[in-house]
């Protein structure tokens, strides 16, 4: 049986249940995105490391806050709540799994050393040296990196990536610092034949890197430069308050690292050695 039935079937008991409409929607959207991440395999065969798993995707790309994560296992419990009533599976791998924890800390950011070192620990390897680059000079999410084509990579007049939707991130371009231009260039003369719709981040069978395997290898990379308390996610927060400091815009800062809002884009601020002077700039610095 095909995702998109057990989902059907879930609407309609749902529509039963009397549920809001909104409800609903929001529910049916959370189960999508769920099976997006397992192309492969079918909603009840889904194991508690893969929802885990889920979880940690969208509470550490950067797509989705912690309020939203936790509303997204609210969802997957119904479902398999559901599955278990009409005897589909025997028990819902999501009810041992807690709500995300709210984080108060503020965001790590990088020094100029600690982001040098892991260039450096990764300097033998084209692929992971690319995608850090790519991450510290761009600000992308981890996901918008594993998604990326070689048709996305505009490199000659206007440099930028193009970073198509996904789920309720808009497309949007992003542009490229001479470091990130750099660093593409060399990456792309390494596989020149590839298909303009192939992975830019590939996998030995030309898959896209899933986004955990980036993470992990990131990581080793990191544990490798000996940064502590570090994640990838922290390359993103260095592009951003980096650019902040250059006096960006929070307008043009917003839409390239795409923040809905500035609201989001301002709490970077804090950040900040130094007051922070709006000085109307659009151009990214380089990092």
């Amino acid at each position: 049986m095909e995702n998109q039935i057990y989902i059907d079937n879930f609407t309609n008991y749902l529509r039963r249940k009397g549920k809001a409409k909104s409800t609903i929607i929001a529910y049916v959207k959370d189960l999508k995105q769920l099976s997006e991440i397992y192309p492969s395999k079918e909603l009840p065969k889904l194991t508690e490391p893969d929802i885990r798993n889920a979880l940690k995707t969208w509470s550490q790309n950067g797509e989705y806050s912690t309020k939203t994560v936790s509303r997204k296992l609210n969802s997957i419990r119904t479902f398999y709540n559901f599955l278990v009533e009409k005897n589909t599976i025997k028990e819902s791998p999501a009810n041992s799994i807690h709500h995300p924890k709210f984080r108060a800390e503020k965001p790590r950011v990088l020094s100029k050393v600690e982001y040098l070192s892991l260039k450096d620990c990764c300097s033998d390897n084209l692929k992971f040296y690319t995608m850090i680059e790519l991450l510290l000079q761009t600000g992308i999410r981890i996901g918008e990196l594993s998604r990326l084509k070689i048709k996305d990579v505009v490199i000659n007049k206007n440099p930028h990536l193009i970073i198509s939707e996904f789920s309720s991130i808009p497309e949007r371009k992003v542009p490229l610092n001479q470091k990130a231009i750099k660093s593409l260039k060399m990456y792309l003369s390494a596989y020149e034949k590839r298909n303009p719709d192939s992975a830019l981040f590939f996998t030995k069978n030309g898959k896209h890197v899933q986004i955990r395997n980036i993470r992990a290898a990131i990581d080793k990379v990191i544990k490798k430069a000996k940064i502590k308390d570090a994640s990838v996610n922290d390359l993103r927060n260095t592009f951003i308050v980096h650019q902040l400091s250059k006096g960006m815009s929070l307008e043009a800062l917003a839409e390239i690292v795409g923040h809905k809002t500035t609201v989001t884009t301002m709490r970077y601020i804090q950040l900040l050695p130094k007051q922070y002077k709006d000085k109307g700039i659009g151009e990214v610095f380089e990092v």
